[in-house]
């Protein structure tokens, strides 16, 4: 099953974890993972995002961060849905993907 969001420069892959059919827990286990990982430089100076942009993660990140160690894990691609992290649902999407809504 693969996921996009609009506002996702990486597309999501979620498995089934050894069954035929990828359970709830194998969905939200993989994409909190998958949200949860750290962005590389290339991610943060790209093409795509502008010094507003890279300003605005900056702003979300040191607000999502409580703890001094959190902040030493930097920006992470959840960072990217710039503070809208609400669970909406799934849409049937593009290309047989599945487009994750959040407000």
């Amino acid at each position: 099953m693969r996921i996009y969001h609009p506002r996702l420069a990486w597309y999501i892959d979620i498995r089934a974890n050894g069954a035929s059919y990828i359970s709830l827990a194998d969905f939200f286990q993989q994409l909190f993972a998958a949200l949860n990982k750290p962005i590389s430089k290339y991610d943060y100076y790209n093409n795509e995002l502008d010094d507003e942009d890279r300003n605005i993660l900056t702003h979300i990140y040191l607000n999502r961060c409580r703890s001094q160690e959190e902040k030493q894990e930097g920006v992470k691609r959840v960072d990217f849905l710039r503070g809208k992290i609400e669970w909406m649902g799934l849409v049937a999407g593009k290309n047989g993907m599945w487009r994750l809504k959040t407000a």
